[in-house]
């Protein structure tokens, strides 16, 4: 099938990619806040959430852009679905975001920073990897 394209939204396509794999990564990572509060911290399970969003873009790019598929026209449809769209919308930096300032309103400045360092240096730490993974 090396040459088929799927088209069948026409200029539509790209939007509707990401929209639904947005929406399928956002519902994930609310059921997985939900569920997983009543064992952890939310500020754990959100960096635990984003820190695995990483990983797993530097995972599917890598492996996306690798020579096995470098002739498989649907490379780009798969970066828009699967990292832009639900690896975006799994992870979220808006919540992170709060997370910090609410630590900071708490004059917890040592906590926010913690969570800033983990969060920055251990998504840039799990994309590294992911990528690394991805060319193996």
């Amino acid at each position: 099938m090396v040459g088929f394209r799927f088209d069948l939204l026409g200029n539509f396509q790209p939007y509707f990619l990401v929209s639904f794999g947005a929406g399928i990564g956002a519902y994930i990572r609310f059921l997985l806040v939900e569920r997983l509060r009543l064992f952890s911290f939310k500020n754990q399970t959100i960096l635990s959430i984003n820190l695995f969003s990483s990983f797993a873009v530097g995972f599917f790019s890598s492996l996306i852009s690798s020579p096995n598929y470098r002739d498989y026209n649907h490379s780009s449809e798969l970066m828009l679905l699967v990292c832009v769209g639900f690896l975006g919308g799994l992870s979220t930096f808006s919540s992170f975001i709060v997370d910090v300032l609410k630590l900071i309103g708490q004059r917890n400045f040592l906590g926010s920073v913690y969570l800033l360092i983990f969060s920055v240096l251990g998504g840039l730490i799990a994309a590294a990897l992911g990528i690394v993974v991805g060319n193996v």
